[in-house]
């Protein structure tokens, strides 16, 4: 019979013999012996289906902002945005796991052991299936923003400044883009309230568009700076036994990033289970801010019979060629728990080219 335990899963054959079912474990042994070795306990089978009603997400939005000239040439502007989003589409488990169980016992509430590590899922809800991961239109989003632009345009050229303080939260990404993922607890949604992938607290952006003194010459630019993205703290397993390896540490609350107590990851790594794999200590922990320079240089002209325009220009992204860190690594057991995965950005890239237009 074969059995999930965490992210692995066992093939065990009458002889004693043990085998961890991986990818390479497949294509050396066939899949076709192996199906005949197969057996998924229907505890241990998760299932996917939708919710017996879905309703059609929408958003309550109010702004206030007021805009104020300075001078002939200049205005500044505040804005202030309050939204909050229903019926958003998630993810989560209509059957969820009660407890574990010793194997060979029902799954009934006196049979629930809250002091067993390892044992089979006892689902009370209905104890012949496993978890159901159902697409319900359940999940709730919240933002608010403060921001303010200062605007110059002069005969020769522009500029502009914008400034934005934020934050963003929701119960969980779309699982229509953003893949599976289940909450820990299916049966208090509320505790999936954290900040969204994309909540970056503060972005300030200045651009503007200038003459150069050479050859009829102009250069535009902008310069980015934002504070840094948050990140999911998971234990690596699967502590609810539902299938999905989207568990976090006890009253962790989902994308607590750089706000984690190390004590927390200690705790976990202390563990039994995990502590043979001799990680380390919890590292400092960061959200790397984002920081980007862009630079065009080019040089527009005007076409025969003045039909038309164009301009030969040379641009630059990511001036300085900074890595701009995006996906952490939040698994507690993995060597790399905190380290950069992915990147926000592209490294310097120069551009060379002619526009024309009629």
């Amino acid at each position: 019979a074969a059995i999930t335990s965490g992210t692995q899963i066992g093939l065990y054959f009458p002889q004693g013999l043990a085998v961890e079912l991986t990818e390479e474990t497949v294509e050396e042994i066939g899949i076709d012996i192996l199906r005949q070795k197969l057996f998924f306990p229907d505890e241990l089978t998760l299932r996917f289906s939708t919710g017996t009603e879905l309703e059609t997400p929408h958003t309550f939005q109010y702004t206030f902002g007021i805009e104020q000239a300075v001078g002939q040439r200049s205005a500044l502007s505040v804005d202030f945005v309050r939204s909050v989003g229903h019926d958003l589409p998630m993810l989560v488990d209509r059957n969820p796991v009660s407890g574990l169980r010793n194997p060979g016992v029902d799954c009934r509430v006196d049979t629930v052991d809250p002091a067993l590590d390892l044992g089979l899922p006892c689902h009370l809800a209905d104890p012949s299936t496993g978890s159901i991961a159902a697409l319900v239109s359940e999940g709730r989003s919240w933002y608010w923003g403060l921001g303010s632009e200062w605007r110059s345009e002069f005969p020769w050229g522009w500029f502009r400044a914008s400034y934005n303080l934020s934050r963003a939260e929701n119960m969980g990404f779309d699982p229509l883009k953003g893949g599976i993922s289940l909450p820990p607890n299916s049966e208090d949604l509320f505790l999936e309230r954290g900040r969204s992938d994309e909540d970056r607290r503060q972005r300030l952006v200045v651009s503007g568009d200038i003459p150069l003194p050479w050859f009829g010459l102009r250069s535009s630019g902008v310069i980015q700076f934002a504070s840094g993205l948050p990140f999911n703290v998971t234990t690596g397993r699967d502590d609810n036994v539902d299938g999905i390896l989207t568990d976090r540490p006890t009253g962790l609350r989902r994308n607590s990033g750089e706000d984690t107590p190390r004590e927390v990851i200690d705790q976990v790594r202390a563990e039994p289970e995990i502590a043979f794999l001799g990680l380390p200590s919890a590292p400092d922990l960061d959200e790397p801010r984002f920081e980007q320079v862009d630079l065009r240089v080019y040089r527009p002209f005007a076409l025969t019979n003045k039909r038309g325009s164009g301009e030969i220009f040379l641009q630059v992204f990511n001036v300085f060629d900074r890595e701009n860190v995006g996906q952490i690594e939040g698994r507690i057991v993995s060597p790399n728990f905190g380290r950069a995965i992915a990147l926000a950005g592209p490294p310097r890239t120069v551009e060379v080219g002619l526009r024309v237009g009629f």
